[in-house]
């Protein structure tokens, strides 16, 4: 018989609103300063219909600003594998969406369109109806302006029959947007408000049923904005009880780099009479596994390369600020070794500190020939090539564990 830690919640399930349930693993970060979301959460599993959620401390105005003012989507200067890899997601994802909409004139959303890449590969496949909505202006002029499609700055929790002046849309696409949304339950009840009767809500989002099959790094999908964890039945549960019925759902994988998968799960759901929303069918079968990926986590949080450069205490700089980054210093020794500077390519990033430790630019190598350590979960190989790139010949090691 295994030791369960029930608690109480401080965020209710966003499917069911029950209030309690199973700790299975707390998460911990060490975040820039001004950062508005919590620094830890509980990794929970809702005792009544089996959603994992982080059960955090923030509300949904701490999330609606880190989108709006902290968006790491709005910096587009992505290169090499990683823009390869974006590209050949989304356009699977428009491949996806366009075999299901056959009507080029049908006036589809999508919503949290980031600079609008889906929507120019669905603009390229013919679709002359299309509209975006986003909480980062800059976003949103770039849409305007570069891919002369319409967008509005916006999120879910605005009036959206007010933001698109009660225009109702055929179809409504987000993807890899709701394991971020806190306040699930009314972000779909406003999707609901701007569809027409019988429209389609297209709904894509990471499948937690398959963390443990596609392993990256330890805790690798634990990160600081990601706080649901849906698998194929949580998602059925949160639509059918929300006025819509379930047409199909699928599961894919996209490459996050050369070496690594990220498993996705995706559902095609129709809007229809709320008289005939489904009641809730719990299944846990989605716990269990992140179980399993929590233990392997646990076992494979092991990393000579740290504990190398804590013995020796050579001043080093840490390329990477991102959430790999913010969990090994919270919980390895990174944080004991003798950082003097963090380097990030994200301008959002920079002038912050961690630690009270400053993140640079990648410029700032340029005078400096100390080791550089590089923590990436997934783009060590393009930072190396920048580094390359930029002539520098300081040592390098790269931070992969066991």
């Amino acid at each position: 018989m295994t030791n369960q830690t029930i608690k109480p919640f401080l965020r209710c399930c966003p499917i069911c609103s029950n209030d309690e349930g199973e700790v299975l693993h707390t998460q911990s970060f060490s975040l820039p300063n001004e950062h508005p979301l919590p620094i830890s959460y509980d990794v929970v599993a809702c005792s009544k219909c089996g959603f994992v959620f982080a059960d955090s401390s923030g509300h949904q105005k701490d999330y609606d600003l880190f989108y709006k003012d902290f968006s790491k989507y709005e910096y587009s200067k992505m290169e090499g594998e990683g823009l390869i890899n974006d590209n050949k997601k989304l356009e699977r994802t428009a491949d996806d969406i366009s075999s299901f909409i056959e009507d080029k004139s049908a006036n589809i959303l999508d919503v949290g369109c980031a600079e609008g890449d889906l929507l120019l590969k669905l603009k390229n496949r013919g679709y002359n109806n299309l509209n975006g909505l986003d909480p980062s202006s800059s976003c949103i002029s770039y849409i305007n302006n570069e891919h002369k499609i319409d967008a509005h700055v916006g999120g879910l929790f605005e009036n959206l029959t007010s933001v698109f002046n009660k225009k109702e849309f055929d179809f409504v696409i987000l993807t890899h947007v709701f394991e971020h949304i806190y306040d699930l339950s009314t972000a779909i009840q406003n999707i609901y408000s701007v569809l027409k009767d019988d429209g389609i809500l297209y709904l894509e989002v990471p499948d937690a049923s398959r963390y443990l099959e596609y392993y990256i790094v330890p805790f690798y999908y634990f990160d600081i904005e990601h706080i649901n964890h849906f698998d194929e039945h949580s998602l059925t549960n949160l639509t059918s009880m929300n006025g819509f019925e379930r047409i199909s759902i699928e599961k894919k994988e996209f490459n996050v780099s050369e070496q690594n998968l990220y498993p996705a799960v995706y559902g095609l759901f129709r809007k229809v009479d709320k008289k005939n929303s489904l009641k809730i069918c719990p299944n846990f079968g989605c716990k269990k596994q992140i179980k399993e990926y929590i233990k392997k986590s646990q076992k494979s949080n092991v990393f000579p390369e740290i504990d190398s450069l804590v013995d020796s205490n050579e001043e080093i700089v840490v390329w990477g600020a991102g959430s790999y980054t913010t969990r090994l210093l919270e919980n390895t020794d990174l944080g004991k070794c003798n950082i003097i500077a963090f380097v990030d390519s994200d301008p959002h990033k920079q002038g912050s500190e961690i630690k009270n430790i400053k993140i640079y630019p990648p410029s700032i190598l340029k005078k400096c020939s100390k080791l550089i350590v590089i923590s990436s979960a997934i783009y060590s190989n393009d930072i190396t090539k920048q580094i390359k790139k930029m002539g520098l010949k300081n040592d390098i090691i790269i931070i992969k564990g066991l």
